[in-house]
């Protein structure tokens, strides 16, 4: 019997692993793993930009519905009455967000009360690091010379080829101002509710208000983006509000090198800025370019 046991014990020995056995089994599973994360990420990055492309084209879509039943006028994000574009109030119930939920059912944002809105839908790109931000409104800025300025249809030459909508930049409360605590919800007329915080466009033309200037916003002609003409004496930050192109983000979005784009006619493309503007004369940014 003492023999026996211990001959099992022998050929149990035998066909154990050995720990130069065990590190090399372990080192192949975390090679496994390291490559398999890249392209989970990448799959993850890939099903997001397709939902946020949606969300986009049914933004542009509702918007186009609205000039529709509106005399072929764009809705608006911001009061031009005092001789230059200023930013809607939040509390203004022909805003933007509100003039469009008839066509797409959803808002961002605060309810008329205050209240935070619970159902976010599709003006939230699923990946936006700062959607949880206090009364977030969305995860896009529009062309503001399509919904900033007073602008119909008709003024749009190609709206193939002209931007009406992108993503706006990561870190928005560091880029424009940082939400009180607690928010202001007893005063509608609180700086707060008209700032930059709820700048839902960017804007393409110079600070200005001499009509005689080529980059006038009556104008409809972008000024060139300073990050790619800083020598222009004509060049301004108005592409600051596009997710990447702040300077600490090196021209790299939440999405890579490119961004999406959704366009006048509802399509939706992923191009890098570059290819948006490359000159003041060949742009997509323009009103009546290319």
């Amino acid at each position: 019997m003492i023999k026996q046991n211990s001959t099992n014990q022998r050929h149990f020995r035998q066909r154990g692993f050995t720990l130069v056995e065990l590190l090399v089994v372990i080192g192949i599973i975390a090679v496994l793993i390291g490559m398999l994360l890249p392209a989970l990420s990448r799959a993850r990055q890939s099903a997001a930009g397709v939902k946020c492309a949606s969300g986009m084209r049914q933004i542009a879509t509702a918007v186009m519905m609205y000039a529709n039943d509106h005399e072929l006028w764009f809705p608006r994000t911001m009061d031009s009455g005092s001789g230059f574009p200023e930013t809607y109030s939040w509390w203004r119930l022909d805003g933007y967000h509100r003039a469009l939920e008839k066509y797409i059912g959803r808002s961002g944002g605060v309810e008329v009360d205050g209240g935070e809105r619970s159902n976010r839908g599709v003006w939230f790109d699923p990946i936006d690091p700062d959607a949880d931000l206090p009364n977030m409104w969305g995860s896009f800025v529009d062309n503001g010379f399509l919904t900033g300025v007073p602008r119909k249809i008709s003024q749009v030459r190609r709206s193939s080829d002209t931007i009406m909508l992108t993503l706006r930049t990561r870190g928005w409360a560091e880029a424009t101002i940082m939400p009180p605590d607690p928010l202001p919800l007893a005063d509608q007329n609180d700086s707060f509710w008209s700032s930059e915080y709820f700048d839902v466009c960017v804007d393409p033309w110079a600070d200005t208000t001499d009509e005689f200037d080529p980059f006038h916003w009556k104008r409809g002609r972008a000024a060139p983006p300073k990050s790619l003409f800083p020598n222009d004496p004509n060049a301004t930050e108005w592409d600051q509000p596009i997710d990447g192109r702040r300077p600490e983000h090196q021209g790299k979005s939440r999405y890579g090198r490119g961004q999406w784009y959704g366009f006048v006619d509802a399509s939706v493309r992923f191009l890098d800025f570059k290819e948006t503007y490359q000159s003041p004369e060949n742009n997509m940014w323009s009103i009546g370019n290319r």
